[in-house]
């Protein structure tokens, strides 16, 4: 049992200063073992146990290279509604759906290169290319063959809920013939959440009162795009002037919590998770 979710809290931030748990062991012996235990159980639980990306130290150009994603025989059917549902939550985050003047569809993703993995997870099941974006350190997936883009509209069409993917959606299904299907109602079985948290989510700390706070959070242009998020994790949502985008955070011990819990059946494949653990251990 703990007394105290701060215990938590400072193992995590102390873990980001020394990057080593021999570190926090030799300033604070005290409570090191019990606390580190626990600290240990719920990143694995959260995790480690439900990671489906092996990462290479392999490197090709400029682009940072992964190995074959491993994937459960049944995401990779046609019709599997956990990817295609979390797929969703991918674009709805970092993707766009676009139509051009000449009549061609294409998807787009775009992330930092850290995150590339995201991806190839993508790449492996639907086609396409990843290739990195000159200038800047980030990384593009591009699908652009008909068939394939009538595949991802069947996949993700009434599972995509971003205000501006939505209208993108449309114009596709209006190209295509295809009947535009709504937003279906989420639940806390759905990779949608790790799907945008993958794309749009962070894992971080903040002070307050001079101690160190974890807290997890997502952001994106429009609040009503971010409080999906509130309905079903709880904490808040408000609007950040630095980045003109609108916020969503959980602190309470709870909240996280139960974000923990959902990552268990719906895990996350982004290097922001991977970091966090790599630094406790």
């Amino acid at each position: 049992q703990y007394n105290s979710f701060n215990s938590f809290v400072y193992l995590f931030c102390m873990g980001l200063f020394m990057q080593a748990k021999y570190a926090i062991m030799f300033l604070w012996p005290r409570s090191f073992v019990n606390e580190s235990a626990f600290w240990d159980k719920c990143w694995k639980l959260l995790l480690l146990d439900n990671q489906q990306v092996k990462f290479s130290s392999q490197s090709h150009g400029n682009l940072l290279q992964t190995s074959e994603t491993t994937l459960p025989d049944s995401i990779k059917t046609s019709n599997d509604t956990l990817f295609n549902q979390y797929l969703a939550g991918v674009i709805d985050g970092d993707g766009g759906l676009y139509l051009s003047k000449a009549g061609y569809a294409s998807l787009d993703i775009t992330v930092e290169t850290k995150d590339i993995a995201i991806l190839y997870y993508i790449q492996n099941i639907l086609g396409g290319t990843v290739q990195p974006r000159v200038g800047v350190n980030a990384v593009r997936y591009r699908l652009h063959n008909t068939k394939a883009m009538l595949n991802v509209i069947d996949r993700v069409n009434g599972w995509v809920r971003n205000t501006k993917r939505v209208e993108q959606l449309k114009k596709l299904c209006l190209h295509f013939g295809v009947v535009f299907k709504s937003p279906q109602p989420l639940s806390l079985n759905n990779p949608w959440f790790a799907g945008f948290f993958d794309t749009d989510g962070t894992i971080s700390y903040s002070f307050k009162h001079g101690r160190p706070q974890l807290y997890i959070g997502v952001s994106n242009k429009l609040e009503v795009d971010v409080t999906y998020f509130k309905d079903f994790f709880g904490g808040n949502t408000q609007y950040d002037k630095n980045s003109d985008s609108y916020k969503w955070a959980i602190y309470a011990e709870k909240d996280i919590r139960q974000f923990f819990n959902y990552s268990q059946s719906c895990p996350v494949h982004s290097a922001k998770v991977n970091r966090s653990l790599q630094q406790l251990q």
